[in-house]
């Protein structure tokens, strides 16, 4: 068994930190628009505030990295698994 690290990325922004929006996420996930953000962003279409934007507007509250298994794994409020993606390597 090797060991993984586990990334957790969330669009919350720390209280002091101005500079970062403060999104509201919405209470129920709507997985068909996140994935077209997700598609538009990983194309190059969207910045990362905007994609931030989009996740809390989809209802995506955080993503989790896991570097052994390489994958990405979306979260809604509930902490309801949305998606997971395999990173490509």
């Amino acid at each position: 068994m090797g060991i993984s690290i586990i990334l957790v990325l969330t669009v919350f922004r720390h209280q002091q930190d101005l500079s970062i929006p403060n999104w509201l996420i919405a209470e129920l996930a709507d997985k068909d628009q996140f994935q077209a953000d997700l598609k538009a962003h990983q194309q190059g279409n969207t910045d990362y505030p905007t994609f931030c934007s989009d996740c809390a507007r989809s209802g995506i509250e955080k993503w989790v990295i896991e570097l052994g298994p390489m994958t990405c794994t979306y979260y809604d409020k509930s902490g309801n698994e949305i998606l997971v993606e395999v990173i490509p390597h």
